[in-house]
Formats: C-alpha cells, structure tokens, sequence
C-alpha cells in the first residue's frame, strides 16, 4: 500500500513557490517593485486557474505596492482591475451565495473608490446597500455615499524613487493578456 503525502495547511503556508506569500515578505522588507512583479504574477496563475479572490486581491496588492512610488495612473488601473475581478465573483455569486456576492460587492466599490471611479463606486454600492437591507434590515445603518478617493497606505511614498520598468513591462503584459477593464 503506497501512502501519499497529504498536504496540510501549514505546507502551503510555507510552501516557497506561493508567489503570493513571497511577495508579502519582499512587501514587507520595503521591497516594493519585487513585490508588485510577485504580486501580477499570482493574478495571472490565479486568473488562469479560475481563483477570481486571489487574483482580485494579489492585484490590489500589486497597486498597493505601485502607490509607494509616483504612479498614481499605474496604481489607479491596477486598482481598476481588481475591481473588474471582483465584479465577476459579483455576477457568478448572484444565485449561488449571499454572503459571497455581499462581499464581492464590498470588494469592487472599495478598488473602484482607490482607481477613481466614484460613479462605479456608487453604483456598486447602491447594489450593496439594496441586497444588505433585504438580508439584514435591522443590523444596517447607510451613512451618506462617499466616494472620495480614500489611501490605503499610512506609511510615506517613496517619492524619490521611479517605478522600474521591469515593474512597467509586468503590468503591460498583464494587462495585455487578461483585458484592460
């Protein structure tokens, strides 16, 4: 009898090819550019293999990382992006899981706020408020919509410093193979 190795939570933890979690450690030494290429990189596998979340999220990190340098447009269609993949967990969820499509909403209105784009935003977020009210109409309380541009970093650009290109090329290249929008 041949017994197979079973792989446990903490050997995918601490598995080294996981280019997501590769790239929160280069993220979290300061290594941004790296980080962002790492980052791009998960989306696209993760887009490939039909994880809408992680690629939703790996490319909010990849804009997260773009931010601390001066690239605004870049960190804006990353965001955009995010926003869009998030927005097709939106449709997949709709007949299948409230508290997915819930949350996807709450994921697309936050990215579209950080790309710029208040009306999307608001839409998104006329949907969230509709469909929260009819789960839970007692435990929601709406403040008045606000898409101001929001920054999700605390800590200083490093204004000095511009993106690299390989960081550039990346970005292109993955948005050339998986759609701009």
């Amino acid at each position: 009898m041949v017994v197979l190795p079973v792989k446990t939570l903490i050997d995918r933890l601490t598995d080294e090819s996981n280019n997501w979690l590769n790239a929160c450690g280069l993220e979290d030494i300061g290594n941004y550019a790296d980080a962002a290429m790492l980052y791009l990189k998960d989306a696209s596998e993760s887009l490939k293999i039909g994880s809408f979340s992680r690629a939703g999220l790996s490319c909010s990190c990849a804009a997260d990382c773009i931010t601390r340098f001066k690239a605004d447009a870049i960190s804006k269609k990353l965001y955009f992006k995010s926003a869009s993949i998030y927005m097709e967990i939106v449709k997949s969820s709709r007949h299948k899981s409230i508290r997915k499509w819930l949350w996807s909403l709450q994921k697309a209105y936050e990215n579209f706020v950080l790309a710029g784009e208040a009306s999307k935003a608001d839409s998104i977020l006329d949907e969230y408020v509709a469909l929260a009210k009819r789960v839970q109409p007692s435990r929601l309380e709406v403040k008045s919509k606000s898409t101001k541009p929001i920054t999700k970093n605390s800590s200083p650009r490093q204004s000095n410093m511009e993106l690299p290109s390989k960081v550039t090329d990346a970005l292109n290249l993955f948005l050339e193979q998986h759609g701009s929008n």
